[in-house]
């Protein structure tokens, strides 16, 4: 056996229990041993195990026969046999350089059939742990064992055999043996002792991990920036070295700065941590994006986040105007202004803005509109998807004939500005204004009553060859008129009010009657132009009475 193996194992076979304490001889010669005893078991380290030599027994003294006549004198007793006490180091064979001591502790004589027991006793005298402690006893010779502290187990060749694991420096373990001899004669037997001087090592072995995290708005506007949130943890043990996050980022989005990959350096990442790290992106365009990032550490590990899907969407205005295409010049002109959201964002802060035409004026708006400096607003707020308004804007058109054009624009947060426009013609039309009134409605008969009729152009163009016709009622004579004469045909009166009637001009003319009854008389008058197909009617009803 090597020195090595000789070190670890520390194997010596102990001192036998012979009576006596045997000592280690250099000769290598086992002196202790009686013939027929145990024979020993030698490695070839260069020595043998320290063996103890049986003690001498004192020999009993012969009994005196007393003379006779003499009084007998007392027999002198024996001396007690001493204690057996044995002990052995390993490997060393003595102290010096000893690692394990097995100590054997035994009556030095017994009596036949009394039961006894003895010790061994094993202590580890150097500073290191040893393990695998064995201590072994046996094969004995005349002694039944009754039993052990500890249990034994019985070896293969009959020994008995005590684990005592683990000693550390300085701990003693003990081993009791129980027996009673077989017969008087010799009790002989061999303890020998194991043990094992690890040199061990821990290598702590850790097996760290990756998850990834990402979290990011369900939607934003085209207009907007937002942030992804990346969460990179290590649930294993150990730490994650050299951790890197990376997310390739879907086509159409980017960072602020304009990049398409993001690589994020983490460093080391400890089991049960985790770091945050978050990406700042803006989107070209509306749509749907969605990706995974993914992070990678040294030794292959790797990691990909749960996908997340970010919906970008924008507001799209449509901006419709409906106004009157041809207007009487002067008349109030309507628009009607709609706003409809085509997109798939809600329209936040929408506001119309309407100019009021040159030559216009300004009358009314609709729905809180305001007109501040000939610009008309409408503040308008929220306009959801699919939702649509309309206001309406009125002025008065200008005088003159020709055309205005109303322009409308509209805006709203992250949606394009849109505008319309309606454009109306202002042209005159002719307009024919009469009435047939008289001074006095209670008349007496025979009384000259007068009547006025009065003509007024109220268009915007010449009237030409105006034609009055009154009809007197029967009972009524036409006695004169003034500024024109009437052609007369029984109870008609026939007038050219006027050759040309400019717009804006009156013709009054006093007409001259006198009742012939009394009654309720109605006088009618139809007048004409050539600018206008409808005649325009009039009548005045007077109470004649007669004289008292």
């Amino acid at each position: 056996m090597s020195l090595a193996r000789w070190l670890m194992t520390g194997a010596v076979v102990a001192a036998g229990m012979l009576g006596s304490v045997a000592g280690c001889e250099s000769s290598g010669q086992n002196t202790a041993a009686p013939p027929g005893g145990p024979k020993w078991d030698f490695e070839p380290w260069g020595g043998m195990p320290y063996v103890p030599k049986a003690a001498p027994v004192a020999e009993a003294p012969k009994p005196v026969t007393p003379k006779p006549a003499e009084q007998p004198k007392p027999v002198a007793a024996a001396p007690k046999p001493a204690p057996s006490a044995s002990s052995i180091y390993y490997p060393s064979c003595g102290p010096n350089g000893g690692i394990l001591r097995l100590d054997r502790n035994a009556p030095a004589e017994v009596s036949a059939s009394a039961p006894f027991e003895y010790t061994l006793t094993a202590t580890n005298v150097s500073g290191c742990d040893l393990v695998d402690v064995v201590v072994k006893e046996g094969p004995i010779q005349g002694l039944t064992v009754n039993n052990t502290n500890p249990a034994a187990v019985n070896g293969p060749g009959g020994e008995m055999m005590f684990n005592l694991g683990k000693l550390a420096p300085g701990e003693s373990k003990t081993v009791t043996i129980r027996g009673t001899p077989s017969a008087a004669g010799t009790i002989a037997s061999c303890a020998s002792a194991t043990y094992v001087m690890p040199l061990c090592m821990n290598i702590n072995v850790v097996s760290p991990k990756l998850e990834l995290a990402k979290s990011g708005p369900a939607e934003s506007l085209v207009c907007n920036e937002w942030e992804y949130t990346l969460t990179v943890s290590n649930p294993g043990s150990g730490v994650a070295r050299n951790v890197v996050i990376r997310d390739q980022l879907p086509s159409g989005l980017t960072t602020i700065d304009g990049k398409t990959t993001v690589e994020i350096p983490v460093g080391d990442l400890a089991g049960g941590k985790s770091e945050t790290r978050k990406i700042r992106v803006k989107a070209g365009r509306t749509g749907r994006f969605e990706n995974t990032a993914t992070a990678t550490a040294d030794a292959g590990l790797k990691a990909d986040s749960n996908v997340v899907a970010t919906a970008v969407k924008q507001p799209k205005l449509q901006l419709a105007k409906k106004g009157p295409e041809r207007l009487y010049a002067g008349r109030a002109a309507a628009y009607q202004i709609t706003i409809s959201n085509t997109g798939d964002a809600t329209a936040s802060q929408t506001v119309i803005e309407d100019p009021v035409p040159a030559g216009a004026t300004f009358v009314s708006a609709s729905d809180g509109g305001v007109n501040t400096n000939g610009v008309v607003r409408w503040n308008l707020g929220d306009l959801a998807p699919g939702a649509t308004k309309t206001v309406t804007l009125t002025v008065n058109t200008p005088r003159n004939i020709g055309s205005i054009k109303n322009v409308a624009r509209a805006t709203a947060t992250c949606a394009d500005p849109v505008s319309a426009e309606a454009t109306t013609s202002t042209f005159g039309l002719p307009d024919l204004a009469t009435l047939l009134t008289d001074e006095d409605g209670v008349v007496e008969v025979g009384t000259n009553h007068v009547f006025i009729y009065q003509v007024r152009n109220q268009g915007e163009v010449d009237l030409t060859n105006v034609r009055a016709e009154v009809t007197l009622p029967e009972g009524m004579q036409f006695v004169s008129a003034d500024t024109v004469q009437p052609t007369v045909a029984g109870n008609k009166l026939s007038f050219l009010a006027s050759p040309t009637l400019k717009p804006g001009e009156v013709k009054n003319i006093r007409i001259t009657v006198r009742a012939t009854k009394a009654g309720e008389l109605l006088a009618t008058a139809e007048t004409r132009c050539d600018q206008l197909r409808q005649s325009v009617r009039d009548d005045e009803i007077t109470v004649f009475i007669d004289k008292p």
